[in-house]
């Protein structure tokens, strides 16, 4: 692997748990409506996480790890084989963005697509044979100017996306991704709610999250005041002791208080799964 930095890294995703806690602690008690709205009507596209490793790769071919530069020449990443990354299209990824948003092509500095390299045997990926896969979940544009419009019509064009700073432009998971993904032949994860609401995906996938059958869930989620985000949603048997103190906390804030009987039973639900 190569020793240059670069400063393309994918953001830190946030703890679904810690995520909840927030916004239980701060509406609580001062706006019952807006929890309601959020975890029970706004709808939110989610998929599987992966036990894997992030590698970039933009229009220009270059492969990047979470902070170096993956040589042109190199052939392994963590023991793990790079053809699929290699063999995977940005440039028609990228052009295919550019045609159902009208952007102006002229305008994109660069394009990267973020993956994840299934480089760990782990949970059933033998048995489903993703071993070597790269899941792509999201990708970055890097304009020249007119940044704000071209956010505007990225959203307009039903693509969840965020500014990152003054000229990068953060592209989540949802169905209009996956389309322009597939368009291009770029795997992605295995889709676990569309157009669903928080407390449903909870509710869905609570035994399997229980049961540690997969590392996780990441949730495409969009708040009126921050706009798009995504948080990671980690099963029981992951490691996350601060998480689960704040989450078993905003429980008892939710039973304790006049809340909605489904957003009740959807805390009840997640406290079942950090004490399991």
């Amino acid at each position: 692997m190569s020793e240059t930095q670069h400063d393309y890294q994918w953001s830190q995703t946030e703890n679904a748990l810690t995520s909840f806690s927030k916004i239980v602690k701060k509406y609580v008690s001062r706006d019952k409506d807006r929890l309601r709205k959020l975890f029970l009507e706004t709808p939110c596209f989610a998929t599987e996480k992966y036990d894997g490793t992030n590698i970039g790769k933009d229009d220009e071919g270059i492969m990047y790890s979470r902070r170096f530069l993956i040589e042109t020449g190199q052939e392994e990443f963590i023991k793990t084989n790079l053809k699929k990354v290699k063999e995977a299209n940005i440039v028609k990824f990228r052009n295919r963005l550019i045609e159902v948003s009208g952007l102006d092509k002229g305008n994109i500095i660069k394009c990267l697509v973020y993956g994840e390299l299934i480089c760990n045997e782990l949970y059933d990926y033998r048995k489903r044979e993703i071993l070597g896969d790269w899941k792509v979940f999201g990708a970055k544009l890097e304009v020249e100017k007119e940044i704000d419009e071209t956010l505007d019509m990225l959203l307009k064009s039903g693509f969840a996306v965020a500014k990152k700073d003054k000229n990068q432009i953060q592209l989540f998971l949802n169905e209009n991704f996956v389309e322009v993904a597939k368009y291009a032949n770029l795997d992605v994860p295995v889709k676990k709610a569309e157009s669903e609401t928080i407390a449903n995906i909870v509710m869905n996938n609570k035994t399997d999250m229980k049961r540690g059958l997969v590392e996780g869930l990441i949730l495409t989620i969009h708040n009126g005041e921050n706009g798009y985000r995504i948080i990671k949603w980690k099963a029981a048997h992951e490691w996350q002791p601060i998480a689960q103190k704040s989450a078993l906390r905003a429980n008892e804030l939710i039973q304790n208080g006049d809340i909605h009987d489904d957003l009740k039973n959807m805390f009840k639900s997640l406290n079942r799964y950090i004490r399991k």
